[in-house]
């Protein structure tokens, strides 16, 4: 007599069998254990004897016998059973379902999605009848038993089908038979939870099948499918594009960098820097100002008197306090950079001007709130010593400082007016009175701008009239980004009288001509003119290939520094010509960024046959292949194709 009992029973019956243990599956059976026990209480006590001669009708409470293998694979998800009963079934498929049983092979774990009781009901009355031999015979429509079948023929499975597909292995799974390709969008079953699920692209393929989006997470093998190969890690992604953006080619830094470098991340606990040298504190300098570092404890570690050169390239979080302990702590101060400088203001100036009885050299960038009465104190104080001025972006220096600054310092070689608001016609008059003292002239980027309005440019006549005066002597020019200034500048001021300079900064002059900026290169090498080191032709719309054999005659065999970004103009031909120029022994860098022209063959060449050439950058040049390398240049900008 069979237990089953009640809805579940049939489910909790197979799994005990196996050796499987199902807790609280049925939630009827404290009850109908009860039940069972009192019944067999009571059939013992009525008849004892009639109990103890027929075993058939032991109670059930009793073990019962093992039944026979099921005729579905184990990872069937419906168990099925017949309506037979132990009793009804040959003693041979008794035999065989005993040694079946008595392996108590595992099976599925309570992961598994069970069936519903009416599922059990109408599949095991569908079910057919067992044959002679004790198997039960497979059902002619039932297409999912077909998946089971080792050979894939439909009809009666062999004998030896549960060996074939082993059967009671708990490691088997229909994700290694008909559900191990299917594609995206298809149902299969996890292969280590069992659980059913529903495949993407995004599935991950063990040996076992399919992962569920459960599993897949946590394995830890390697993935079998084809997206687990195809896409990178986004680590390697990065790293891969930081490379072809600085270069490929990684040297190892040597000690003296490493230790800037560790100095410089604690610099909070350093205590004193000591003798280190100049090169040394410019560096460690420079590395805490990239990461705003640089604060009034921090200043103190640059501060003491035997310094004579002090350049701190970030000050935006020194106060004017601080900035008055420098003339305090470092009185022997001769030259002194400093950049970003807003909180700079007129009691510092003054301090400096009473207390740096040696300064002679003096740059800075931003000293907004520096009024014009405290640069004329500061002129009267310096005096005669001053030899380098050179401000940046100093709203309030107007005419009047510009007067003082010639009456008080007459020794004055090195000039610089850069971004300074009020600079127009009448301030560069005074400036002519230096004569041709000066080898240092900066003038770029004057007026100030309004939204729409671009700031107003300096115009020609009195840049030729300066240049005149002061253009003798000159190793630095640089009049960029005066947009007014037209081919005169050059053949009137810069042709005849700029012959000493060294470095040429023309930016954003866009009304000169290519055939002006060739010209000048023409007379200057009829005249046995020293070439120029230094080159900025940025952004000169009108500038073509014309240009580049008069420049490389003339310039070439001492150019260190080329840019000519956004020179539209420059073809094919005009970089061919750039590429195999042979009197090129120490060009470094080379700026071609938005040049349109440029594309692997050419970039190659140049870097190829340019053997002094360092670093070239190219961006905005989208004719490159971002697998473009070389070995020796460091290419810059290269931009990387989206996919």
């Amino acid at each position: 007599m069979s237990n089953v009992r009640g809805p579940t029973s049939a489910l909790t019956e197979f799994l005990r069998e196996r050796g499987i243990s199902a807790r609280n599956t049925n939630r009827f059976r404290r009850r109908d254990q009860d039940q069972t026990d009192a019944a067999a209480a009571a059939a013992a006590a009525d008849s004892p004897q009639a109990a103890s001669a027929s075993p058939s009708a032991a109670s059930p409470s009793a073990a019962p016998r093992p039944r026979r293998p099921l005729a579905r694979s184990g990872s069937s998800m419906n168990f099925e059973e017949d309506d037979e009963t132990d009793e009804d079934l040959p003693e041979a498929a008794t035999s065989t379902a005993e040694a079946s049983t008595s392996s108590s092979r595992p099976t599925r774990g309570n992961g598994k999605k069970r069936a519903s009781q009416t599922e059990v009901a109408a599949e095991a009355s569908s079910s057919s009848t067992t044959n002679g031999n004790g198997k039960k015979k497979l059902k002619k429509g039932d297409e999912d038993d077909d998946d089971y079948n080792p050979k894939g023929k439909k009809g009666p499975a062999p004998d030896d089908w549960e060996d074939a597909i082993g059967l009671p292995q708990a490691s088997s799974s229909r994700a290694n038979h008909s559900y191990a390709n299917r594609k995206p969008g298809s149902i299969s079953y996890c292969g280590m939870c069992k659980m059913k699920f529903t495949i993407t692209s995004y599935t991950k393929m063990s040996d076992k099948g399919p992962l569920c989006h459960r599993c897949g997470p946590t394995y830890k093998g390697n993935g079998t499918g084809p997206d687990a190969k195809a896409k990178p890690a986004p680590k390697k992604k990065q790293v891969r594009r930081k490379n072809l953006q600085d270069g490929l080619r990684q040297s190892f830094p040597s000690l003296q960098s490493y230790c800037i470098e560790v100095v410089s991340r604690h610099i909070e606990d350093v205590e004193a820097l000591g003798q280190i040298g100049f090169v040394n504190l410019d560096a460690i300098s420079k590395s805490i100002s990239k990461n705003r570092s640089l604060n009034p404890t921090t200043l103190q570690l640059f501060l003491s008197p035997s310094i004579t050169t002090l350049s701190l390239y970030d000050c935006s979080k020194l106060t004017s306090e601080s900035l008055q302990s420098i003339a305090t702590f470092a009185p022997n101060l001769e030259h002194i950079n400093l950049q970003l400088c807003g909180m700079l203001d007129n009691d510092a100036m003054d301090v400096w001007a009473q207390k740096l009885p040696k300064l002679k050299s003096v740059e800075l960038y931003g000293p907004f709130l520096v009024r014009k009465e405290a640069w004329h104190r500061f002129f009267e104080a310096v005096g005669p010593r001053l030899e380098s001025f050179k401000i940046r972006e100093s709203p309030r220096f107007d005419l009047s400082c510009a007067e003082a600054m010639v009456k008080h310092c007459p020794n004055l070689r090195e000039l610089g007016l850069a971004q300074i608001g009020p600079l127009d016609k009448t301030m560069l008059q005074p400036l002519e009175s230096y004569g041709e003292q000066l080898t240092y002239l900066d003038v770029s980027d004057p007026g100030v701008s309004a939204p729409g309005i671009p700031p107003k440019s300096l115009e020609d006549d009195e840049v030729v009239s300066l240049l005149k005066a002061v253009g003798k002597n000159l190793t630095h020019l640089d009049v960029s980004k005066n947009i007014d200034l037209t081919d005169r500048i050059v053949k009137e001021a810069i042709t005849p009288y700029c012959r000493k300079v060294k470095t040429l900064r023309l930016i954003g002059l866009e009304k000169i001509e290519a055939e002006t900026m060739a010209g000048m290169f023409n007379d200057w090498v009829s005249e046995g003119v020293s070439g120029v080191s230094h080159l900025h032709l940025d952004r000169m719309l009108k500038l073509d290939d014309s240009l580049m054999e008069p420049m490389l005659k003339h310039s070439g065999p001492e150019l260190v520094e080329l840019s000519l970004n956004s020179v539209d103009g420059i073809t094919d031909k005009g970089l061919e010509i750039l590429a195999n120029a042979k009197n090129l022994p120490v060009l470094e860098t080379l700026d071609l960024s938005f040049v349109r022209a440029v594309d692997d063959d050419s970039l190659e060449k140049i870097c190829k046959n340019l053997n002094s050439l360092k670093k070239v950058f190219v961006f905005g040049c989208n004719r490159i292949s971002d697998f473009l390398k070389s070995e020796r240049v460091r290419i810059v900008g290269k931009e990387k194709y989206a996919t």
